[in-house]
């Protein structure tokens, strides 16, 4: 499943939220499908728009149980994951790479 920029995770972030909002007794956690390359904001910093995206990437991140993560060429996305609790490497861009985020597959929590 390729995403654009998050959308298809974002959508299903917010239906989560939304659905935790509408039934409040219950404990709501929707699980997308596997990405196996998430978009990444480049920067040492984040604005606004690449923040939402980082923090996207994360909550699927939760969702799959993913532990460690490969950070290319976003560093102030590393660093967001790393104070979440993850395990990140860093490298930089190849020729003609945008930045990503690639959760490994085999990095899930046990239990």
């Amino acid at each position: 499943m390729r995403q654009s920029k998050g959308g298809g995770l974002e959508s299903i972030r917010a239906e989560e939220a939304r659905l935790a909002q509408e039934q409040r007794a219950w404990r709501v956690a929707l699980v997308p499908p596997f990405v196996a390359r998430l978009p990444a904001p480049a920067g040492e910093v984040l604005n606004e728009e690449g923040a939402a995206t980082a923090q996207t990437a994360l909550w699927a991140m939760q969702r799959w149980g993913v532990v460690r993560a490969r950070v290319v060429g976003a560093p102030a996305v590393a660093a967001l994951l790393r104070e979440a609790g993850l395990d990140v490497t860093e490298a930089p861009l190849g020729n003609g790479q945008a930045p990503h985020i690639i959760p490994e597959a085999g990095a899930a929590r046990e239990g």
